[in-house]
């Protein structure tokens, strides 16, 4: 399995970087090494990693580097990491019927990118 990060994954997780970086050098250095070792597990072990417990029915997982969440959804060979959120901030959605929407398209909403298929399909020719 390969690890990859979608556009906006990217971005969240060189902003943590950034954000403690400018408190703590060292730290941040520490915190990208321990995220690099616990996402590589995931080359062997792609279901290692939790299922949502705000939405079991999605087909997400995550994956824990305190006080981050690493949000990351299987395809095919590779395991695509999807968004990066502090783990104080509530996942849970509030939502009517009468806006048309299922839980499902919330959260994709929340997560990001992979709701948009155009990047996958441009990671795949190599784009």
């Amino acid at each position: 399995m390969k690890i990859l990060f979608t556009p906006a994954a990217e971005k969240q997780f060189s902003d943590v970087i950034a954000f403690i970086h400018d408190d703590n050098p060292a730290a941040a250095y520490a915190f990208r090494e321990k995220a690099e070792k616990i996402l590589r597990r995931l080359e062997k072990f792609p279901k290692s990693g939790r299922s949502l417990p705000d939405f079991p029915e999605l087909p997400h997982r995550e994956v824990i580097v305190s006080p981050y969440r690493f949000f990351y959804k299987i395809q095919e060979e590779i395991v695509w990491i999807v968004a990066v959120w502090h783990c104080s901030r509530d996942v849970k959605i509030r939502w009517t019927e009468s806006e048309g929407k299922t839980k499902y398209d919330k959260i994709q909403e929340q997560i990001g990118d992979y709701g948009d298929l155009r990047w996958l399909r441009k990671a795949k020719k190599g784009e």
